[in-house]
């Protein structure tokens, strides 16, 4: 048995047991409580020698058992328990948990779905639904552990990992608005780096995805990545801070936060390519060229060269420098673009024989007015005198 799963099953089973005046109990108990786990479980044997129907001696001699990793007898002593009381839900939970450890799923997630969770106290019910999620997952019943964790977030609303779980499988299952309600009240009772960093997530999925949220949703993403920032400011950090800045519009921030970034790990391509298209928002052209050549350097795969020689060819575009976004855009492959910098450049050119025709047109009528002018100003001075 795992320490983890083994420490969940623990703790599921301090349910309390009565103590009855039999031989061995309460030495078994002593010897339990000590962590003398060999001696409780020669203890709690001859207590089910001597009392075969006493089903809480089987309790604790499978709970002593499992203890020492004997898992396979610890089972036989908690299906005996369930057996000579199947209504008791301890032994049920006992047994279910059993099963869960010696790899029995599907006998697992078939008793868990028999006990009700509300019967058992807060700590157990966290363990229960952890437990019943990992049986669930592990019989292959994957199309049911979204509604075992939408079950437990309903009845664990301040548990952060309960929480966490279902706002998490939620996102995965694409139900993002459940996504963000879950890990925004995982957040709330317990404001984590990783739970906040799976809601700002959650959060600007939200925003690109559901139009009428966008601006909520990433104000809120801005918020909860600042807070991230102040409890680290690390590289993944910074990047979720700027990544939610550029959504909410909040472009120099966005422009100072992947520059952070991209100075905590400069061999990094995408801090330096975000950083770009926060500067191409801003106008600033230049500095999001030299932002798109530091991301070339990183060695980026031949997909994201690809993408960053397209930046490269949006931001020439606008520069107007269309032979070096031809260029940029053929190495990235794209064609539409390149074709439309082509028909850019001969309305260009175009424009430019134009507007060097209406420069002629317009001297050669200053040339015509100025010589009207002269022959006027002759007229009205007379002829010229003779000599």
């Amino acid at each position: 048995m795992n320490n983890i799963t083994k420490a969940l099953i623990a703790a599921a089973l301090v349910l309390g047991v009565a103590a009855p005046a039999r031989a061995g109990w309460d030495e078994g108990v002593k010897a339990f409580k000590a962590g003398n786990y060999s001696v409780a479980a020669k203890e709690f044997q001859g207590v089910v020698e001597s009392s075969p129907d006493y089903a809480d001696g089987y309790f604790m001699l499978g709970w002593s058992l499992s203890q020492l990793n004997r898992d396979e007898d610890a089972l036989k002593a908690y299906r005996k328990a369930y057996d000579l009381n199947p209504n008791s839900v301890k032994f049920q939970f006992a047994l279910a948990n059993s099963f869960l450890s010696t790899k029995r799923y599907a006998d697992a997630a078939q008793l868990y779905s028999r006990i009700n969770p509300s019967s058992l106290p807060g700590q157990q019910q966290t363990a229960y639904f952890k437990n019943k999620t990992i049986a669930l997952e592990k019989s292959g019943r994957s199309g049911d552990v979204l509604a075992a964790l939408r079950d437990a977030a309903h009845n664990k609303p301040n548990d952060a990992d309960v929480q966490y779980q279902y706002g998490v499988a939620a996102f995965n299952a694409g139900q993002i608005a459940e996504a963000v309600k879950a890990l925004g009240q995982s957040v709330k009772a317990s404001p984590s780096t990783e739970n906040r960093t799976a809601y700002v997530k959650a959060l600007i999925r939200e925003a690109r995805e559901n139009p009428s949220q966008k601006s909520s949703s990433y104000a809120a993403a801005v918020e909860q990545a600042r807070a991230l920032v102040n409890q680290s400011a690390s590289y993944d950090n910074l990047l979720s801070l700027g990544e939610a800045q550029l959504g909410a519009k909040q472009y120099q921030g966005a422009a100072d936060s992947f520059q952070k970034a991209a100075a905590k790990k400069p061999g990094d391509w995408l801090a330096f390519y975000y950083a770009s298209q926060a500067q191409t928002a801003l106008g600033q052209y230049e500095s999001a060229g030299a932002s798109l050549k530091k991301a070339l350097t990183t060695g980026p795969s031949a997909q994201n060269e690809r993408r960053i020689y397209k930046q490269i060819g949006f931001v020439n575009e606008k520069l107007k420098n269309y032979e070096q976004a031809k260029v940029a855009y053929a190495k990235a492959g794209d064609q539409t673009s390149l074709a439309r910098v082509e028909k850019n450049m001969q309305i260009a050119q175009e424009n430019q024989k134009i507007s060097a025709e209406n420069q002629r047109i317009e001297e050669m009528r200053k040339e015509q007015e100025d010589l009207e002018k002269q022959l006027k100003d002759l007229k009205q001075s007379g002829p010229p005198p003779l000599f």
